[in-house]
């Protein structure tokens, strides 16, 4: 199910937008492939010693785990992808 948000993200920004572009990152294929590529990087470097490891945050913002970075990330830059393409179109 995760692979298909960017996906649902589009369709959102079709919505709005009355234009249906697939990006060049951003489209299906291309999403299932990062997915791959991100289940080999786990077995690789294992589930638990990666994805549950805690990391700093700078500026003493405290510990988060890496899982949950990654998480965060992904929707913030799917977020001000879909924002910037809809502004964009507005103005």
């Amino acid at each position: 199910m995760i692979p298909t948000i960017p996906f649902y993200y589009i369709i959102y920004q079709e919505y709005y937008t009355g234009v249906f572009s697939l990006p060049s990152i951003c489209s299906p294929d291309d999403v299932s492939a990062y997915v791959a590529l991100i289940c080999f990087f786990t077995a690789y470097m294992g589930s638990y010693e990666f994805w549950a490891s805690t990391m700093t945050l700078p500026w003493d913002l405290g510990d988060i785990r890496v899982s949950h970075f990654a998480v965060y990330g992904a929707f913030v830059a799917q977020t001000v992808s879909v924002l910037f393409s809809v502004l964009s179109a507005i103005f």
